[in-house]
């Protein structure tokens, strides 16, 4: 979902550096204002979206929980996509860079491949990962009562998944956070390298 937003930052590079030039506002008043029109939106369709599929799917955990996770995600994919445009010259690359790294990610996620069957020498890059933070919280917060259920070969569907590896809900989402802040830092500063160049 990240991608729909390069093309904003991208396209839009020829008027921002001029009105950037032209004194009309800051690179952080830029990226702010390009932040508050899509998180509106992401706001509304977190729970037009996720409400409405809590219910259907018959998921136990906490709605509240559910709806957090699913905003942070779209809030730094968002962040992604605006930092791999704020960063990248052309659309081409923009458009290469991101669908690549999102696909490495999801292989680290633990739900394609569990944590324990990552090889060792790339378990490291888990704590990289920020999917894989959204995606355990979401286990643990649908799971965590289903201890004692027999999932696979005698194991729960936590111990299946690995989510012993993965930190508690609260730390997720803190570790969301930061995250969210590291690729705002990331767009913030490429935008702002333009107003220097």
């Amino acid at each position: 979902g990240a991608a729909v937003y390069i093309p904003t930052l991208v396209l839009e590079r020829p008027t921002y550096r001029r009105e950037l030039q032209d004194g009309c506002f800051r690179p952080i008043t830029y990226l702010l204002a390009k932040l508050a029109e899509e998180l509106t939106a992401s706001a509304f369709l977190a729970l037009v979206f996720v409400v409405p599929n809590y219910f259907a799917a018959g998921l136990k955990g906490s709605l509240g929980i559910v709806i957090t996770i699913y905003f942070y995600s779209v809030f730094i994919g968002v962040l992604l996509g605006y930092a791999i445009a704020a960063k990248c010259s052309s659309l081409e690359t923009a458009n290469a860079l991101l669908p690549t790294y999102v696909t490495v990610n999801l292989f680290f996620s633990g739900y394609l491949i569990t944590h324990r069957d990552i090889p060792a020498g790339w378990r490291w890059y888990v704590q990289l990962d920020w999917m894989w933070f959204g995606w355990s919280a979401l286990m643990k917060n649908q799971f965590s009562e289903f201890e004692d259920v027999n999932f696979s070969e005698g194991q729960s569907i936590l111990s299946f998944f690995d989510m012993a590896a993965a930190p508690s809900i609260g730390a997720s989402i803190g570790i969301l956070t930061l995250f969210a802040l590291a690729f705002f830092l990331i767009a913030w500063r490429a935008l702002a390298s333009e107003a220097r160049a």
